[in-house]
């Protein structure tokens, strides 16, 4: 796995390296709206009027759902619940339009010739096509299935905000919620599930964009692609996952120190040196997203096998079926 897990970084890292500047000009820059706009989302977020509300709200919601706001579990969900609510709907429209261009343009200059269908004929209209309806085409079914990855993240932690809840509840009525001991471990193995699941939806969503893009389908059938083709290379693919978010949180934690501190230096008055600052860090970030579009199509690459054998039942299926059969069967 650890070997598996080089290969495939020293291989993004050399691909990014082959074609650095054309990979740090255009896609770096339609990512760095997406870039600036993290980075400025959890100061925004913790000054909007609609933070207090929100939070107030999820405080009654978990302690009616029978969570102790006395625990310290109960202040960091809520806390943490309405920081990322808020921020999802903030970074809504830039994931969708900025983040989507720059891993549309990394993933079409890696593969050139996926992302249309596999019959020769409309594979020869499409080549007729202007260039823009191609990238229009491209994007409308990153959209689409961004929509569906956004869903799937969404289930994924109310599925595991429901287990803790249920959870508690079982504890109050085995009499055991004031137990340190009890709470400590619900804790304790809340913490480690809800990372598992979250690390596991994050890989498969963010493969299934590239898998969209590269087969030309959009939806929830680039994500059950995604889920079987990294079943295989799991641990090689959260390794990835791991790397890059923590890449991420160094620039992140680097725009906190440089940016916001200097923010609060100089009276709340955004000078000038500290505006070229937080463009070059947002910069960086955006850098940084791209090396991670580039690690998921060397990962889809590594996974070739298994994408070229998904496409071939395609195919098949759809010669026997036509061509509204979907993965769902395949699979």
């Amino acid at each position: 796995m650890a070997k598996t897990t080089r290969m495939l970084m020293r291989r993004s890292i050399s691909t990014f390296l082959q074609d650095f500047h054309h990979f740090t000009s255009t896609p770096a820059l339609f990512a760095l709206p997406f870039a600036l706009s993290t980075l400025l989302s959890p100061p925004l977020v913790s000054s909007s009027r609609f933070f207090p509300p929100l939070h107030a709200r999820l405080q009654a919601l978990l302690f009616a759902s029978g969570v102790r706001p006395s625990s310290r579990l109960f202040s960091f969900l809520t806390l943490n619940l309405s920081r990322a609510l808020l921020s999802f709907v903030f970074l809504l429209p830039f994931s969708l339009s900025s983040l989507l261009l720059s891993k549309a343009f990394v993933i079409r200059a890696l593969f050139p010739r996926h992302g249309t269908s596999s019959s020769s004929s409309e594979h020869d209209t499409t080549q007729k096509k202007p260039v823009f309806f191609s990238w229009i085409t491209t994007l409308n079914r990153l959209v689409a299935t961004q929509f569906c990855n956004v869903l799937v993240v969404f289930s994924a932690n109310a599925t595991c905000l429901s287990l803790l809840v249920a959870c508690f509840n079982a504890l109050d009525l085995s009499g055991l919620s004031y137990s340190e001991n009890a709470l400590a471990g619900v804790t304790m193995s809340a913490a480690v599930v809800y990372s598992v699941v979250a690390a596991n939806a994050y890989v498969a969503c963010h493969l299934a964009l590239v898998v969209s893009c590269v087969s030309g389908r959009a939806g929830f059938g680039p994500i059950l692609e995604a889920c079987f083709l990294v079943s295989g290379r799991r641990r090689a693919a959260l390794a990835l996952a791991v790397s890059a978010n923590a890449a991420l949180a160094g620039v992140e934690a680097i725009f906190r120190c440089r940016v916001v501190r200097g923010y609060y230096y100089y009276g709340r008055v955004m000078s000038w040196p500290v505006v070229l600052e937080a463009v070059l860090i947002g910069y960086m970030y955006s850098v940084v997203l791209v090396v991670d579009a580039i690690a998921g199509c060397v990962l889809l690459e590594g996974c070739g096998r298994g994408y070229e054998t998904i496409g071939r039942e395609r195919d098949r299926r759809r010669s026997i079926f036509g061509k509204g059969e979907s993965i769902e069967m395949v699979l």
